[in-house]
């Protein structure tokens, strides 16, 4: 044990002597597990292990831990003294629960074997043979699947914060992030309907910025696709977003990735220019039909799919009810996929927005507003309770 783990255990112990309740330890506990933080919650426990070796609960708690961190062998070592404490106790519920975490253990281990044996026959070049693009990510994969992990599609507005939070959702679900878009374009990018069909069968997460077109609805349906998030965002930010993303590679040729139809001046233009320009030809088809038009298909009681609709303005107001949102929108136990406290509303790569709500309302000026209200139509706020 290192110095500062020395200092802790002397710290935790003096007080555990002294004045720490139970009630304080099991609140440090819930934060620190909330938090994912599990090294320091294993440091916490062989702590309070220390004071009282022949507690199994504990021990049950730290093999568990240890299985999350994929350490296998001390997991499975912990839980034998866990499983003997409890049979000497005759503590029934705790030794039904030593067995169901050996079952895992053990499924872990032989998926493990299976796996290396698989990865193996790739040698040093892998080459794809489904939706993970390296060799990490098909074993990631794998164990999502084995665990029963449903993919997670999130279809979104353009510039509402998507990339981020499908990270952190790869995170929450232990599953790698796949591309099912059939190209490469920053926004309106149509879904492979062989992507689909491989992203189907569960063990991964990816979001599209694609529109509810017959060709898409066509791949979603046909592939079996049909539950999935809905992202939106207030189109008069989101489209402020994307200005500053489209312009942050300061690229003559990524202008026109973006809208083929720029006119051959534009860059030439200044920032008001541009905006008029953008609000004139790019607002009305990217953001305000792009939103209706899925939420058309949505409300639609006649519709094959089952969609969670939510806004980028409930992510910002509180993160956390909005992960766990989605992880009981998929029918998946809480307990087995935490959100904690490791997630945040910082959104990566920031861009001069910085996820501000009306940023807008700054930098466009009365005109321009006064355009792009004029423009919004107030069902669609209402709805969406953004304010006019």
């Amino acid at each position: 044990m290192d110095k500062l783990s020395t200092n802790m255990k002397d710290i935790i112990l003096s007080s555990i002597k002294t004045s720490l309740s139970k009630e304080d330890l099991q609140k440090t506990l819930d934060l620190l597990l909330k938090r994912q933080d599990f090294d320091t919650t294993i440091l916490l426990i062989d702590i309070l292990t220390d004071y009282d070796p022949d507690n199994e609960n504990l021990l049950f708690l730290k093999a568990m831990l240890l299985l999350e961190n994929n350490h296998l062998d001390k997991s499975e070592d912990t839980l034998s003294k866990a499983t003997s404490l409890s049979k000497a106790k005759q503590n029934e519920e705790t030794m039904r629960e030593c067995d169901l975490l050996l079952k895992k253990i053990k499924s872990q281990k032989d998926l493990i074997k299976f796996m290396d044996v698989k990865l193996s026959q790739f040698g040093k070049d892998y080459e794809p043979t489904d939706l993970a693009a390296t060799k990490e990510d098909l074993v990631k994969r794998q164990v999502a699947i084995n665990r029963g992990t449903p993919s997670i599609l999130m279809i979104s507005v353009a510039r509402a914060g998507s990339s981020t939070i499908i990270r952190q959702i790869a995170k929450i679900t232990k599953t790698p992030r796949v591309e099912v878009a059939s190209e490469r374009t920053p926004i309106e990018h149509d879904m492979a309907l062989g992507y689909l069909y491989d992203f189907s069968r569960g063990g991964g997460v990816t979001y599209v910025h694609s529109r509810a077109n017959k060709k898409n609805l066509h791949a979603l349906s046909e592939s079996q696709t049909t539950k999935f998030i809905l992202h939106l965002r207030d189109p008069r930010q989101a489209f402020l977003s994307n200005y500053y993303r489209m312009h942050a590679e300061k690229s003559w040729i990524y202008n026109r990735v973006y809208y083929n139809d720029l006119p051959i001046d534009y860059d030439q233009k200044s920032f008001s220019e541009q905006i008029d320009w953008q609000i004139e030809n790019v607002y009305q088809r990217y953001w305000l039909s792009w939103i209706e038009e899925w939420c058309d298909i949505a409300e639609d009681k006649n519709n094959k799919f089952n969609i969670k609709i939510i806004t980028f303005e409930e992510f910002k107001r509180n993160p956390i009810a909005y992960y766990q949102s989605i992880v009981d929108f998929y029918g998946l136990d809480r307990s087995d996929y935490p959100v904690g406290n490791m997630v945040d509303d910082t959104i990566r790569p920031p861009t001069e927005v910085k996820g501000r709500l009306d940023y807008w309302r700054d930098k466009f000026n009365s005109n321009q507003i006064d355009k792009l209200q004029s423009m919004t139509p107030d069902s669609l706020l209402e709805k969406f309770n953004w304010p006019r």
